[in-house]
């Protein structure tokens, strides 16, 4: 019935609409077209959410009534863009959500574009935008960065005239930046009036170029029958004068320490049409195999800024969230992970470790790292921004430090009044007697909510964050 509702609500040559009632048949049609947006009753899809993957590279809204924290954790685990409660879920403004999101791939998106201002990071097709500098014959230097891993273009008059990546400069650094379909970049505009430069191809040549690398590379992928696969070592290069033996052996050591198929062709350090031939080698030799590996989406979506935009920073213009812990706990590799999945820069200052988190409109969420071994209290004193919420990491392997933890957990309660979730980590044994007995261990009320994480994954900190953030606002 809500979705006729929606029918009823869209506008006659401007939402063409298609119902459908299973989710073989929404799998079908997305399989023969391309929507603009996809809208799920969750009622529908409650006890199908693991199955809802394949909706992940098209915009797609999950909406009711009431929808329980962990639920909606789970649907952005699997790459649903925006799940929608309440006022928000009614079907005049889900089409509204359906016209922002269409605003913002074009005409806003168009505008950043043609205003990028010093300093300022977007997240933009790559190719879009070296077209859009063409066109508008503009100077620009673009820092990329892809995790911790960073390259650089220069734009002069619109064209590329400087590009390097770590191990390779020219037209095989820019091929290679260019595999990149969307990316955050640290942008730049420079005024001069002549460059001197050595760069020896047209820049329509190196996007034509790219294209057809990027056509090769997909069909690699698409031949190893999984999605994002990790790539395994099953057993050594034989030693043989092979030709790029050198080569191989240099990108097998890659292999075992990455893993992540995409991320081992953007840090080798070479071409990708070579990386490619490469890896193909070592494949056709059973030296490697892709292996498929289940894992929530490492990135910050929009729904995610949203949330702790709107949750925990709420009507504030800046606030701090607290990631408390001994130095074991795992806190810096938490507060690593978060700048890594938004892109922005992480640091250690006076055994402090911090994060400024984007959340639009210029607003920041800032991270703080403060040792529980330490004078805490007198860091936070002098904190000049709002305390907000707090994240308290024990790591459960250090037993010796159990009571001096149970000692700071009081002292924290009797003076602060902020949300506190707790996060177990190093957990020996990851049951319900294990988390039990540690809550009686620091007399933590049953009411107190306590989660095991592992610090360096993202999917586990949106737990955390969802979860705090609903603490937050609901009392």
């Amino acid at each position: 019935p809500q979705a006729r509702e929606i029918l009823r609500h869209a506008l006659p040559g401007v939402h063409q609409i298609e119902l459908v009632s299973e989710l073989s048949e929404l799998k079908d049609y997305i399989n023969a077209t391309i929507p603009d947006a996809v809208f799920i009753g969750f009622e529908w899809v409650r006890d199908n959410i693991p199955n809802l993957s394949f909706l992940k590279d098209h915009f797609t809204v999950v909406y009711g009534e009431k929808i329980d924290v962990d639920s909606r954790i789970k649907l952005l685990d699997v790459g649903i863009s925006r799940v929608t409660t309440g006022a928000l879920a009614q079907p005049e403004n889900l089409l509204n959500l359906l016209n922002i999101h269409q605003y913002r791939q074009k005409e806003l998106r168009s505008e950043y574009q043609k205003k990028v201002t010093r300093g300022s990071m977007r997240e933009f097709k790559l190719q879009e935008l070296l077209l859009h500098s063409i066109s508008d014959g503009r100077n620009l230097i673009l820092k990329i960065q892809n995790h911790q891993y960073f390259a650089k273009l220069r734009l002069f008059q619109g064209k590329i005239i400087e590009a390097n990546t770590p191990g390779l400069t020219g037209v095989a650094a820019a091929l290679k930046i260019l595999q990149q379909e969307r990316g955050t970049f640290r942008m730049r505009s420079y005024s001069q009036s002549e460059e001197l430069t050595t760069f020896p191809n047209s820049t329509f040549g190196v996007l034509a170029e790219a294209r057809f690398e990027r056509e090769l590379i997909s069909d690699f992928f698409e031949n190893l029958g999984i999605e994002n696969p990790n790539i395994e070592v099953k057993k050594d290069l034989p030693r043989q004068d092979e030709p790029f033996q050198q080569d191989l052996h240099k990108l097998l050591a890659l292999v075992k320490e990455e893993k992540k198929l995409e991320q081992i062709f953007w840090k080798t350090p070479f071409t990708p049409l070579k990386t490619l031939r490469l890896l193909q080698l070592l494949l056709n030799q059973e030296i490697i195999v892709p292996v498929k590996e289940e894992l929530p989406e490492q990135h910050l979506t929009r729904e995610d800024v949203e949330f702790i935009r709107t949750n925990l920073l709420g009507d504030k213009t800046d606030g701090v969230l607290l990631v408390f812990g001994t130095p074991s706990s795992g806190k810096t590799q938490l507060i690593k992970t978060l700048a890594g999945v938004a892109n922005c820069e992480f640091k250690t200052q006076q055994i402090i470790d911090y994060a400024r988190l984007p959340v639009g409109d210029g607003l920041e969420l800032k991270v703080l790292g403060v040792s529980i071994e330490i004078d805490f209290r007198a860091i936070i004193e002098k904190i000049p921004t709002a305390l907000l919420a707090n994240i308290f990491l024990i790591d459960c392997s250090e037993d010796s430090k159990i009571d001096y933890t149970k000692y700071v957990i009081q002292q924290w309660n009797a003076n602060y009044s902020i949300p506190t979730i707790f996060g177990l980590t190093n957990l020996p044994r990851d049951d319900e007697a294990s988390i039990r007995e540690l809550r009686e261990k620091l007399e933590l009320p049953p009411q107190t909510p306590v989660m095991v994480i592992d610090p360096g994954n993202f999917g586990h900190i949106r737990k955390l964050l969802y979860h705090l953030g609903h603490k937050k606002t609901t009392g």
